[in-house]
């Protein structure tokens, strides 16, 4: 409604290409950053098992998956406006964030576990009941998960339109030659959204969840403490305010830019050669059945559609879980899990012995929640109360424990623990409330190798996207781009959280049980959960490899059985031809486009 003359030095494909690129990589920072640095954090805020934090990661694929064929079929018809798709898209997506955050407003402050008399060894106490009656210990449950699936929901229906409607968007208003390079650019923003989203996500989960109300000097604990909760809920109040401001600008573009149909009218078809790139234009929508089963005949768009699921399978999982199996295979908390995977870099926890032994046996520690401790001898003890610690100081923000039973104290100097920067006070301690170190030695193994499947994984990404758009008709792109989504997501995204949060679950060794309620899992089999892990990722491969080769080998080419295809000529020299406002360019080596500027570096 607003059109001020001022305004349409802004109409162009590269200003167009600037808010998509900033509306994908939040697509990227909130979805695949945010929620998935914050799921091992909720999991202990609320009480959930990895199985209903995998439901609730695969919300946002299950609401793309409904919402793709008809956003895809409506929004990519002739005459419809993507950008009106785009930008209220993107506010979904942010309401979407504004919830995932409430339930940190829902609940009472976080009680951290460890810093109550209970938590420490008393020799003959009676055990009580009263850790039950807390209302603090039911705080999780259905009704938590609940609000995030919604959410999740929410953004998944916000962010269907933009690598559909925004790619052909792209396509359809920029040259042949241009548009690889406008949808690699667009693509790049999309891929770093994730890592800046695992970068601010890692370091909110250095700031205590409850900062706002309480000092978590006061209660002992830091952001390597295993009872830590860091504020999970800050990034998605900050990407809300971020979509907020990126859908304006985005509802303002029209429906085509100035020299698309010029660009249209040059472009010549490279369809897949059968019945589906000769059958009628489909235009209404109780034509949708009839307009996928043409594109379902095309055996490269199958084949690349079933590579896209496998690969998607692979991400979706290891992107939602990859930071749980990093900080329990390298020991290392929820922040520096974060951190590392931003910059694939990874850490492992060894955890063992019994929980209750004779050094114990007079503690009581039935009612001591979990809150492991790392002793003096290299063991990690599921509480001050097993490791039969009777004393507790603070020292800043960290607890030390004193007179521990089941500390083995022979032949090993006790650690100190500095009090303050530029001081030389310390004080001895037997256990400290964080983790012991690892001495796993594949490290850096770890992150050559995962750096290389990921790379791979990434570079095939561009060619088989152009390949998506080019094996199929020009007016069928926007809807072949949906139903390539609804496969990877049905295929792929969508059960991936849900089987490795069970593969998960399946390698837990112990759960939390208090109050004959059980909760979320306290230990993990580290053995068992990497060779799960392991085993997805090798049968995924081995799929898109193959689903690769097969649409290699079924393409046909219009007009003929061979790989040439006739090149684009919607380019030219600048001499031979002017631009959009009917004046002449002079430039020897340039090229001119009515929607691209005359470009010397092509």
């Amino acid at each position: 409604m607003f059109r001020s003359s001022w305004l349409q030095r802004f109409r162009t494909a590269k200003w167009a290409l600037f808010w998509l690129c900033w509306a994908g990589a939040i697509q990227g920072m909130v979805v695949n950053g945010f929620v998935n640095v914050v799921i091992t954090t909720i999991e202990k805020r609320f009480g959930l098992r990895s199985m209903q934090t995998g439901v609730i990661a695969g919300g946002y694929d299950m609401a793309s998956f409904a919402c793709l064929a008809p956003v895809t079929y409506l929004g990519g018809r002739t005459g419809a406006s993507k950008p009106r798709w785009l930008g209220w898209g993107v506010l979904l997506m942010g309401t979407g964030s504004l919830l995932f955050a409430l339930p940190h407003f829902l609940v009472s402050p976080y009680r951290a576990a460890g810093d109550e008399p209970d938590d420490l060894c008393f020799v003959n106490r009676t055990m009580s009941s009263s850790r039950c009656n807390d209302e603090s210990s039911s705080e999780g449950g259905s009704w938590a998960v609940a609000v995030f699936v919604f959410a999740q929901l929410l953004h998944g229906a916000g962010a269907t339109p933009l690598f559909t409607l925004g790619v052909t968007y792209i396509d359809e208003n920029v040259s042949k030659k241009m548009s690889s390079v406008y949808l690699g650019v667009y693509y790049t923003m999309a891929v770093l959204g994730p890592a800046l989203g695992f970068v601010l996500g890692g370091q909110m989960l250095n700031i205590y969840t409850d900062f706002l109300t309480v000092d978590s000097e006061t209660l002992g604990v830091t952001p390597v403490s295993s009872v830590w909760i860091g504020a999970w809920w800050v990034g998605f109040i900050l990407s809300a305010v971020l979509c907020l401001i990126v859908a304006i600008p985005l509802l303002a573009f029209p429906y085509e830019l100035p020299g698309a149909a010029e660009i249209r009218s040059s472009k010549i078809s490279e369809a897949h050669e059968g019945s589906a790139s000769k059958a009628a234009a489909f235009s209404e929508l109780k034509e949708l059945p009839r307009a996928a089963a043409a594109l379902l005949k095309n055996p490269t768009f199958l084949f690349l559609n079933l590579a896209g699921a496998s690969e998607g399978l692979m991400i979706s999982g290891f992107a939602a879980f990859l930071p749980k199996l990093i900080e329990n295979q390298f020991a290392v908390n929820a922040s520096e899990a974060a951190l590392l995977l931003a910059s694939w870099c990874v850490l492992n926890v060894f955890r063992g012995g019994r929980l209750f032994s004779l050094c114990n046996t007079d503690c009581a520690c039935v009612d001591a929640a979990y809150a492991p401790v790392c002793g003096a001898d290299g063991v990690v003890y599921y509480s001050p109360c097993h490791a039969g610690c009777q004393t507790r100081s603070l020292a800043g923000a960290a607890q030390l424990f004193h007179q521990c039973s089941c500390v083995n104290k022979e032949n090993i100097t006790l650690p100190s623990y500095n009090v303050g920067e530029g001081t030389n006070a310390s004080i001895p301690y037997e256990a400290i409330n964080s983790v012991c170190p690892s001495g796993c030695p594949y490290l850096w193994l770890f992150v050559g190798l995962s750096f290389c499947v990921m790379l791979f994984t990434f570079i095939a990404t561009m060619p088989a996207l152009s390949a998506t758009l080019r094996c199929v008709r020009e007016d069928q792109r926007s809807f072949a781009l949906g139903i390539q989504w609804i496969k990877v997501r049905l295929l792929g995204t969508i059960p991936a959280p849900l089987l490795f949060g069970f593969l998960i679950d399946l390698s837990c060794s112990l759960w939390d049980t208090s109050c004959n309620t059980t909760g979320a899992c306290l230990l993990y089999d580290n053995v068992n959960m990497a060779r799960y892990m392991l085993a997805l990722a090798l049968v995924g491969k081995l799929c898109s490899v193959l689903f690769f080769f097969l649409a290699w080998w079924f393409y046909r080419p219009p007009g003929g059985k061979t790989n040439a295809v006739v090149p684009s000529v919607d380019l030219v020299l600048s001499s031979e031809k002017t631009n959009g406002n009917g004046m002449s360019n002079g430039g020897a080596n340039g090229y001119c486009n009515a929607a691209l500027e005359c470009s010397d570096h092509l």
